[in-house]
This record gives structure tokens, sequence and C-alpha cells, in this order.
């Protein structure tokens, strides 16, 4: 229900009933986003888009831009907004597939080790 023009705000709700310790970084090393039209093919790249990390050596080695560490505690919503369209050329009117996995700075697992989620795929029209 949210309206979209090239702003996705991911929210991450902690149902663990544990404090989970989080470290934000740079929302676009944080992140990974992957993004597919109808057919399946990725959008072209922005400029700014091109300078995002291709591996998981490159995400370990990007800049922290600001970096925060704080506890989400249990039944705590935390949000960030990334901004797609600065990264990837879209379409108006054209359908999205996005997949975006928070890829640093979430603990894989809480304190207990009950392992989490860190994956969330939907499609959106971009209008």
């Amino acid at each position: 229900g949210q309206n979209l023009y090239g702003i996705l705000t991911v929210r991450l709700r902690n149902v663990s009933g544990e404090p989970l310790t989080i470290v934000r970084g740079s929302s676009y090393c944080d992140f990974e986003i992957v993004i597919r039209d109808t057919s399946g093919r990725p959008p072209k790249l922005t400029a700014l888009g091109e300078h995002l990390p291709k591996s998981e050596a490159e995400r370990a080695e990007c800049p922290i831009v600001s970096a925060a560490i704080f506890e989400l505690q249990p039944g705590r919503e935390y949000s960030q907004q990334l901004y797609i369209k600065d990264l990837f050329q879209l379409e108006p009117g054209q359908s999205y597939s996005i997949k975006v996995r928070w890829a640093k700075g979430l603990p894989a697992a809480t304190p207990s080790g009950r392992k989490l989620r860190r994956e969330l795929s939907r499609t959106l029209v971009i209008k």
C-alpha cells in the first residue's frame, strides 16, 4: 500500500523476545537489492548504482558512511528508506519484483541462537 516512486521503506520488527544488536553503516552496503522486470531482466544501473557492491567481499570492504550501533528491543520496529530510483533506472508503469536482504549489520541469529529471517520479496508497480 505504499505510494512508490523509487523510495522503498524496509521495516524490521523484533519479534524474537530478545534484544538484537544492529550495526548501521551505509544503506547501500547494508542491504542487497535485487530488482527484476516481468521478463526477469534487471533494470539498468544509474551512475550511483554502478558503485553498489557486486559481491560479499566488496560488501565487507564497503566504507561506513554513518556508523550507528543500537539495540532493537522486543516488539520494537526500525525502518530504513532506500532510494532505489537513485540506484536503478526504473520505468513508470512497469512492474518489478524486488528482493531486499539485510546483508550487513543484522545478526544471523538471536543471542540464544534462533535464526533470523533477513530477506523480503515483493512485486511492485512503479507509477
